[in-house]
């Protein structure tokens, strides 16, 4: 479920998110997401914008037929706090600069929290348009830093869009691929493919079986995301949206402070379901 409450003016915009995802028990390991979101972005000058985000995320999870008889409590619940910025630059017609930084920790907050369950990522991109205004077309590059697989990284960031008609947008880069299809003013459709990873602290309890290890271990879960969306517009204020996405090369690991892998949880490819409701308060 996605449902946003938005209030906007010519210079400023702020809006509320909450989005439920599921993952249906199709795998080894699933899990559903309630995700709640707060944003406001404000223009400082005629060219220049930033934003501030804050995010709070519930999920819980099942494990089934989890080798060596892994002894996590069913479901168990994990939770995500996110609070960044973002900044935005049109230096001249032809470039403009984004930024963007954020803090999070991710843990079960079975034990009190430490500086060791602190993260952060970011990003640095430049883009420029290429050629003439009709078709538009725009070159971005730069790089960023967090988890697409197994750990934090710096990796790079590009991407070439480009208007095919006055309906499709395609975006085609790396780390995230996007084609957005307006049927007219009620109806889009939007596909997209990206990486997607995190990790989350948890603490096994002394009685772990099989006399593995416990106390404080990583949930690593990594995937390519494909999924296609589709949104309806009711009314001028009210949309649904519904998507439907499948994780190739979902994976979902237990490992230690050092990155080692303690449990393998047999995880396989799923399809997830995301719904919505957005409501415009201002345009």
């Amino acid at each position: 479920m996605h449902a946003r409450i938005a209030a906007q003016t010519e210079k400023e915009m702020a809006y509320l998110d909450y989005i439920y995802e599921v993952v249906p028990s199709n795998s080894n390991y699933s899990w559903e997401r309630h995700n709640l979101g707060m944003y406001y972005s404000k223009d400082l000058a005629p060219k220049v914008n930033y934003g501030l985000s804050l995010n709070m995320r519930r999920q819980q999870s099942w494990f089934y037929d989890s080798p060596k008889n892994y002894g996590m409590e069913e479901p168990d619940e994990l939770f995500r706090l996110e609070t960044g910025g973002t900044l935005s630059w049109q230096m001249t017609d032809q470039w403009k600069l984004d930024a963007g930084f954020s803090i999070f920790t991710a843990s079960d907050f079975k034990e009190a929290l430490d500086l060791s369950e602190i993260q952060h990522s970011g990003k640095l991109i430049l883009a420029t348009v290429i050629g003439t205004t009709t078709p538009n077309q725009q070159l971005s590059f730069g790089f960023g830093y967090g988890i697409l697989r197994k750990h934090p990284l710096l990796y790079p960031i590009l991407s070439f869009s480009r208007s095919l008609s006055k309906n499709i947008n395609v975006d085609i880069g790396f780390p995230r691929t996007t084609v957005h299809y307006s049927i007219d003013e009620r109806h889009e459709i939007r596909t997209s493919g990206s990486f997607k990873g995190e990790y989350t602290n948890i603490h096994l309890p002394v009685g772990t079986p099989d006399d593995l290890p416990h106390g404080e271990m990583r949930l690593a879960q990594y995937a390519i995301d494909v999924n296609i969306g589709y949104t309806y517009k009711i009314q001028p204020q009210w949309y649904t949206l519904i998507k439907v996405g499948y994780l190739i090369d979902n994976t979902a690991v237990i490992t230690d402070g050092q990155g080692n892998i303690a449990y393998d949880l047999s995880t396989e490819p799923s399809v997830y379901l995301s719904m919505g409701l957005t409501f415009k308060i201002r345009d």
